[in-house]
């Protein structure tokens, strides 16, 4: 293995969750001349079980006080890697495959070996060879026990952390907010505000933009233009009309310089889930929003329609999870939600149930058209799944389509 790959496993492995998962497969003669440095990390975790992560020079000191008889050559190595460690450029993906491929190799050599010896003498147990090529997915790399410490649990589910909604103010007090790691779907009849109360939530007034928790939120459209999306941003924020901006710009301007630098909107018509994975390892957001999530494509063949949704809302909910990022998909309510004020995820177009299960929250918009002359605003939230707070009912509001704002 070259020296780089090398580098790269001592630097995950800093991070405590990562050395658990895979110091079984790991191939200590893969390590070459950094074989002792990951000799530090193992001694580290074994003397300090409670550590989760070791610092980079908490690592040099670690290696300086286990080897105290080190020549100055030695340590003068241990520092290098130490800065070599702060520079390196990681595709955790990358490496985890190289580990789980020499892993696999080593294995194979075994059994050959074994195999051979077989040929060779005539005799022995093929019973070993098997067991040893069925060992290669061990229970203890599969699984990992869920903390049980009541005050980690208390601060891993902390309301405080969470990114909360701009409006209306009951959506907050019932929801309380969503954070990373969390999915939610937003749906509604064409023509009912889906668009419009993600804008409010990303750029209205206190909206997920002017939060201090996050910094950087990826927005990718493949059904109203983008233009068009970032013209609507600005009037959410400014809280003016086209017509209000188009008199004065400047006062718009000055609101949205505040928060532009956060939000990224991109055209995503050609798009893959694929693709909005490989984003997120690179620019890992903090928020990510897709309208709509059903026109995504994806790779590989499908016998229906239903299968090939439900896959990509199993693969976004896993993008969520694993990249750490609070994912948003918006998509069309089914024609049996229109002229209807409560709406559930049995309304939603498509697989129901295969996209509802991969949900932690979805929140229904439900309009009636039973208005005379002028339309009314008024919008009800249906919240009909919810793993976070396990509240469901109907959030009474009102839409301001000039403004693209949701109100009380």
């Amino acid at each position: 293995m070259k020296n780089l790959m090398a580098l790269k496993i001592i630097k995950l492995c800093l991070r405590k969750e990562f050395y658990q998962k895979y110091k079984n497969k790991i191939q200590k003669s893969s390590l070459a001349n950094l074989l002792d440095v990951y000799a530090v990390i193992e001694k580290t975790y074994k003397d300090l079980p409670d550590c989760k992560e070791i610092l980079h020079d908490d690592l040099y000191i670690n290696y300086l006080n286990y080897n105290p008889t080190n020549t100055q050559s030695n340590k003068d190595k241990a520092m290098q890697v130490v800065t070599d460690l702060d520079t390196v450029d990681i595709n955790e993906d990358n490496v985890v495959l190289t580990i789980q491929q020499m892993h696999q190799s080593q294995i194979v050599h075994e059994a050959s070996q074994k195999l051979l010896n077989i040929y060779k003498e005539g005799g022995g147990d093929i019973k070993n060879v098997v067991k040893l090529l069925q060992q290669e997915e061990s229970i203890e790399d599969s699984i990992q026990e869920v903390t049980k410490d009541l005050y980690e649990l208390l601060k891993e589910m902390d309301y405080s952390n969470l990114f909360k909604f701009s409006a209306p103010s009951l959506l907050n007090e019932q929801v309380k907010g969503v954070g990373k790691g969390h999915f939610t779907i937003i749906f509604a009849r064409p023509e009912s505000g889906k668009t419009a109360f993600w804008i409010n939530m990303v750029g209205g007034e206190n909206g997920f933009a002017y939060q201090e928790k996050i910094n950087n939120i990826a927005i990718f459209c493949n059904e109203e233009k983008p233009s068009r999306i970032v013209l609507r941003l600005i009037q959410a924020c400014s809280d003016m009309t086209k017509s209000h901006i188009d008199a004065e710009p400047d006062i718009a301007n000055a609101e949205w310089e505040k928060i532009k630098d956060k939000i990224h909107v991109y055209d995503c018509k050609d798009f893959t889930v694929e693709s909005i994975d490989s984003y997120c390892e690179e620019y890992k957001p903090d928020v990510v929003i897709v309208d709509q999530l059903d026109k995504i494509e994806l790779s590989g063949t499908f016998n229906s329609g239903h299968e090939k949704l439900r896959e990509i809302y199993k693969l976004t909910r896993d993008i969520a999870s694993r990249r750490d990022v609070c994912m948003f998909g918006i998509c069309q309510a089914s024609s049996d939600a229109h002229d209807k004020n409560h709406i559930s995820f049995n309304n939603m177009e498509g697989s129901k149930t295969g996209k509802a299960a991969e949900a932690d929250l979805i929140i229904g918009i439900g309009k009636k058209d039973d208005w005379e002359g002028e339309e009314d605003f008024t919008r009800t939230l249906c919240i009909s799944k919810n793993k976070l707070t396990g509240w469901h009912g109907i959030i009474p509001c009102k839409i301001v389509p000039s403004k693209a704002r949701y109100i009380d």
